[in-house]
């Protein structure tokens, strides 16, 4: 039985905004808005959906990095009852392991390190900021960590600098193992190397998850890679999960017309298929919108869609989508 790490309940993340000249409040960013979702202990959960719908903000809000507006963030700790970490304080947040056990990997390796720093301190500093070990062990956590993503004893005592993309890579991965997480959020950890140099970091990735039994959110543009890294899919859209699938039914399963645009938009050199992008523009996600937050793209709109917004619901076992049109059809 599937047992969770992390449950989110109307999660909500809304950026405050005011006007320029007298900094009087307006209508804020809707980044997150009134998301539900379970995310299993031990899987790799892909999180999709275009530049700027709020992917990342809801994994930097998950390992509460960002304190939401409002709903709940339940951490289920191994043998232990669940943790309400929503409202916890920095100090709590610690004092809870929270700090510890949830980390994130960044897409820009080349910035996440202190260029001034060897890797051996690079490394260390994540270690002393969660334990307290005697000095002569230390060294010994750290090269550990560094073979474990491939690297030896050579590198401990060079720059950020002398390495590359793949190599500073795979040390950013060796910083956040240092400190035994459960959580990690991936942001897009391999949209800023070569591609036979993200194949490398990939199958490391699997590598890790496979030994260590961690937890992954893998927040990605590319729907290619989800099927070697991730177990299900969630599709993001304007703040809103619209869709929710097991990777290996995506490009043949998927129901809502905006999962079907994305896979639709995945170049194939062998189709003679022509893309066809979905009509107007991206809404700015502000406001409080009563309807769909597809239908202005949606080429299927009806009334309805304007007027009301889908609930997230279960059309077939582990297959959760968000569409008037679709439960409409299912109920002929």
């Amino acid at each position: 039985m599937k047992k969770p790490i992390i449950k989110i309940k109307q999660l909500s993340l809304h950026y405050p905004q005011y006007t320029s000249l007298l900094r009087r409040p307006k209508e804020g960013v809707r980044a997150v808005n009134d998301i539900n979702l379970t995310i299993f202990r031990g899987e790799s959960l892909g999180l999709v959906g275009e530049s700027g719908c709020g992917k990342s903000t809801l994994g930097k809000t998950l390992i509460r990095f960002y304190k939401p507006t409002s709903g709940n963030i339940l951490y289920y700790p191994e043998q232990q009852k669940p943790i309400d970490i929503t409202h916890m304080t920095p100090n709590q947040l610690k004092k809870a392991t929270v700090r510890q056990k949830f980390q994130m990997l960044l897409q820009d390796h080349s910035t996440a390190m202190n260029p001034r720093m060897t890797i051996k301190n690079i490394i260390l500093e994540g270690i002393c900021s969660q334990f307290s070990k005697p000095k002569m062990k230390m060294k010994d956590e750290i090269l550990s960590c560094l073979m474990q993503v491939g690297l030896n004893e050579t590198h401990l005592n060079r720059f950020p600098h002398e390495f590359s993309g793949g190599q500073r890579q795979r040390i950013c991965i060796a910083r956040v193992l240092s400190v035994k997480p459960d959580f990690i959020v991936l942001d897009e950890p391999s949209s800023a190397l070569d591609v036979s140099v993200q194949a490398q970091i990939l199958l490391l990735l699997n590598e890790i998850r496979e030994k260590t039994k961690i937890t992954y959110l893998f927040i990605t543009h590319n729907l290619l890679i989800l099927k070697y890294v991730c177990t299900r899919v969630v599709v993001m859209y304007l703040g809103k999960i619209v869709e929710i699938i097991d990777v290996n039914r995506l490009f043949n399963e998927s129901q809502h017309p905006y999962t079907l645009t994305l896979i639709n938009s995945v170049p194939d050199l062998d189709s003679q298929n022509i893309i066809t992008p979905p009509k107007g523009e991206v809404a700015y996600p502000s406001g409080n919108p009563t309807g769909c937050v597809f239908y202005r793209r949606c080429r299927s709109a009806t009334q309805k869609c304007h007027q009301s917004n889908p609930s997230l619901q279960e059309i077939s076992a582990n297959h959760w989508v968000s569409c008037h049109q679709l439960f409409k059809k299912t109920t002929i």
